[in-house]
């Protein structure tokens, strides 16, 4: 199943990169105001999701955001 693109360039690379590291699923979510979608964490850790804006006030900022929530993941590792 395929998502569509995101609306901002910023935010589309972001969300690319978490999928090509295998350890994110990116979906989107259809009529939900200003939220596009969602990106989980494959190892179902609560903290390890994150809301995607369809029009973040700062595209860039929020694709930092979403690659920095990822990156503190511990992707199934115990802590």
């Amino acid at each position: 199943m395929s998502r569509g693109r995101h609306p901002k360039k910023e935010v589309e690379e972001a969300l690319a990169e978490l999928e090509a590291s295998g350890d994110w699923i990116v979906t989107e979510t259809a009529g939900r105001g200003h939220w596009w979608g969602v990106a989980k964490c494959v190892f179902g850790h609560g903290p390890c999701q994150i809301s995607i804006w369809s029009t973040p006030r700062s595209p860039g900022n929020h694709a930092k955001q979403i690659l920095r929530v990822a990156t503190r993941c511990s992707n199934g590792e115990e802590s």
